[in-house]
C-alpha cells in the first residue's frame, strides 16, 4: 500500500505539503520503490465540472494551501479522509465550498476536527474524518449536502459511479487544475479488488474499489466523494471517500473508505 517510506542518505524526496491520495511510484535513480505522500492532484481522464453538478464538493485547505477534498453531509459538517488531517494542527484547516474554481471564493475556518479513533496511518484503515464549521452553510444550487447511504448499502460491481475533485492529471505529474473535475468509473467487486492487490488487506466491510485504465482519482483527490446517482431527479449518495491506490488510472483501482460501514460513527458526529 502507500506506506510512508522515509529515505535519507542525502536523498531528498520533494513532496507537496498537502496530504492526498498516496500513489506508489519508482524512484528510478536509486531503483527504490516508494510512494508519493500527501501530494496534490487532479482527477485523471475527467472533464471540467460545474459545482452545480456536485454541490456537495468541498476543497480542504491547510494553512490556506490546497490539500484534499471532502463532502458536505450537513450544513456544518464535512466528511473527508483521516490521512488528510492526521498529525497536523487542527486549528490550521479551512474549507472552500460552492466554487468551480478553487482559487476563487472565501475560505471558511474549520472549528473542529474529529479523527476516527481507530485510524491507522500505516494501513489507512478507518480513513475517515469529520470537520465542523462554526456557522451553518446556506444551501442552494452551488452548496448542498449529499445524501448518505442506508446501512448495508450494496454497490453492485460494474455500477457507474462518479469521483470528483481537483487532483492530478496523472500520477505525480504536478499538474493541478483550478477547475473542478469529475469522471465516471466502474465499481469493482470485492474479490476483484483483493485479487489485484494481493499484498494488501482489503476488507469488504470498510473498503470499496472503483476505477478504470485512463479514468481514476489521483493525488489531491483524497477525502473527496465517490457518488452514486439514485432516483429520478439526479440525487446523489456518497458511497466512498477517496483513500489510497497504487498508480493513477492504471490497472489498479482506487480504494475508498466505504461510507455505509462508517454510518454509526458518522451519525455520532453529524
Amino acid at each position: 500500500m502507500w506506506k510512508i517510506l522515509c529515505i535519507s542518505l542525502f536523498l531528498v524526496v520533494a513532496a507537496s505539503a498537502t496530504p492526498s491520495v498516496r500513489h506508489r511510484y519508482q524512484l528510478n535513480e536509486m531503483k527504490l520503490e516508494t510512494e508519493i505522500n500527501r501530494g496534490q492532484g487532479r482527477i485523471v481522464g475527467g472533464r471540467n465540472t460545474d459545482i452545480t453538478e456536485v454541490p456537495h464538493q468541498v476543497v480542504l485547505f491547510f494553512n490556506r494551501g490546497f490539500t484534499c477534498g471532502g463532502s458536505i453531509i450537513n450544513t456544518n459538517t464535512i466528511l473527508s479522509a483521516a490521512h488528510c488531517t492526521y498529525g497536523r494542527n487542527h486549528a490550521n484547516f479551512q474549507i472552500l465550498v460552492g466554487e468551480t474554481n478553487r482559487n476563487q471564493g472565501s475560505l471558511i475556518e474549520v472549528s473542529q476536527v474529529i479523527q476516527h479513533e481507530e485510524y491507522d496511518d500505516w494501513e489507512l484503515w478507518n480513513d475517515v474524518v469529520i470537520l465542523k464549521i462554526a456557522n451553518h452553510l446556506t444551501e442552494g444550487p452551488t452548496i448542498h449536502r449529499v445524501n448518505l447511504p442506508t446501512p448495508g448499502h450494496i454497490v453492485p460491481p460494474g455500477l457507474t459511479v462518479v469521483v470528483s475533485g481537483f487532483g492530478d492529471l496523472q500520477s505525480g505529474s504536478g499538474q493541478f487544475p483550478q477547475i473542478l473535475q469529475s469522471v465516471e468509473v466502474p465499481a469493482w467487486s470485492h474479490q476483484a479488488c483483493v485479487d489485484i492487490y494481493p499484498n494488501e488487506e482489503i476488507f469488504a466491510d470498510q473498503h470499496l474499489c472503483a476505477g478504470a485504465q485512463g479514468r481514476d482519482a489521483c493525488q489531491g483527490d483524497s477525502g473527496g466523494p465517490l457518488t452514486e446517482n439514485f432516483g429520478q431527479h439526479g440525487s446523489q449518495i456518497v458511497i466512498g471517500v477517496v483513500s489510497w491506490g497504487y498508480s493513477c488510472a492504471a490497472q489498479w483501482p482506487t480504494v475508498y473508505a466505504r461510507v455505509s460501514h462508517f454510518l454509526p460513527w458518522i451519525m455520532r458526529h453529524y
